[in-house]
């Protein structure tokens, strides 16, 4: 199903009274619909309760709390792809780094504006190089399977001029350290998508962090950082692209 729909759905979902939103009824629907585990009613809870401590066990393939991708290609909206190009298309002979590539679109969307560049994916389920489609025009495509936080720390002080992080900070225990990281190895501009989702009882996703506004999410990217850079802001079907500029 094209992300777009996905999003008006799910702006749709969260817009019905609360009671209807966090009922068993109407998970029990989605589940039939979507085919997600049942482990997703009471994973919010468990999460706040302290009760789930490695996030990890949700994202491995084939368990019965794995997930399928509605989105098979990308979790990043039409208009967000657009504005990606527009940003990236005159950056040339560049390193560009895709953390939680999924399934690695991205990449071989991006790839396409560059030239005699290093592309790198980092994802828990990260795909093998075989297993995309990349014309790699002379780059060269890495693919790093693995922990985020980890894979980040093998990386020097500005290592990227372009980094990318697209709907990924919501499923991360530890989301501070992972900006700070994420700052640490760009050197020229930064790319973050994220949903603006309100925390309802259940989901259909495994979020533990949720920034209902815009200015919620703002607020949660400045905390702590004392150096203010050029920074806009592109706003649609309930996510939030941040962009911000070090040239």
């Amino acid at each position: 199903m094209p992300r777009d729909i996905i999003c008006y759905l799910r702006l749709i979902v969260d817009s019905l009274p609360i009671s209807l939103r966090n009922s068993r009824l109407l998970f029990n629907l989605s589940k039939n619909l979507f085919k997600i585990p049942d482990e997703l009613y009471n994973f919010r809870e468990k999460y706040r309760s302290g009760l789930i401590k490695d996030l990890s066990i949700f994202y491995l393939k084939d368990t019965k709390n794995s997930l399928e991708r509605v989105s098979k290609k990308t979790d990043i909206n039409s208009y967000h792809l657009s504005l990606i190009k527009n940003l990236l298309k005159n950056s040339k002979s560049v390193k560009v780094l895709d953390i939680g590539c999924g399934t690695g679109y991205l990449i071989n969307h991006i790839n396409e504006y560059f030239s005699s560049s290093k592309l790198v994916g980092i994802d828990f389920n990260a795909p093998s190089e075989e297993s995309t489609k990349c014309n790699s025009r002379n780059n060269q495509i890495q693919f790093i399977a693995g922990d985020i936080e980890t894979s980040l720390l093998n990386f020097s002080d500005n290592h990227f001029e372009i980094v990318l992080c697209t709907h990924v900070l919501e499923h991360l225990i530890n989301p501070e350290d992972i900006l700070f990281q994420l700052r640490r190895v760009v050197k020229d501009k930064l790319i973050i998508i994220c949903p603006l989702e309100k925390e309802f009882k259940w989901g259909m996703n495994y979020h533990v962090n949720f920034f209902p506004t815009k200015k919620h999410f703002l607020k949660f990217l400045q905390s702590n950082f004392n150096d203010f850079f050029k920074f806009k802001t592109f706003q649609r079907l309930g996510d939030l692209m941040y962009y911000e500029s070090y040239e």
